[in-house]
């Protein structure tokens, strides 16, 4: 790839992972649509296109970890008032049973997962070590 500006390489990439697309990129970044494709496509581009959507996903994560309490104080609120309609009542039951049945999941899997993270660990240093 040419050498392009740093800078208009970040707000190309930035750009790509907001979910724009690449001509609104390359106008972004003051660039052409082909140098903004070239940038995109180029290996090292696609690495830091990778980190700033991780980055995302792990900042969005967290928001949403952060809102947990709420939505658990929402739903039981709901659940609990004999006021709201039978409906609500009904889908927050729903969404909380939903949710542990999938939160239950998602800590085995997690549990089981470390578990052979350990045992390969255990193999590879036991055939480093023999």
């Amino acid at each position: 790839m040419a050498q392009t500006d740093s800078s208009a390489t970040e707000v190309v990439l930035a750009a790509i992972a907001a979910g724009s697309s690449v001509n609104d990129a390359a106008e972004s970044a003051g660039v052409s649509r082909r140098t903004a494709s070239r940038i995109v496509n180029d290996p090292r581009s696609q690495a830091r296109l990778a980190e700033m959507r991780e980055g995302t996903m792990d900042h969005a994560a967290r928001r949403m970890l952060g809102l947990v309490d709420l939505a658990a104080d929402t739903l039981d609120a709901v659940m609990r008032d004999t006021e709201a309609g039978a409906g609500a009542r009904v889908s927050a039951c729903r969404t909380v049973l939903t949710s542990a049945v999938t939160l239950t999941d998602a800590v085995e899997i997690e549990r089981r997962f470390a578990e052979v993270e350990a045992a390969v660990g255990e193999r590879t240093n036991w055939r480093h070590t023999a």
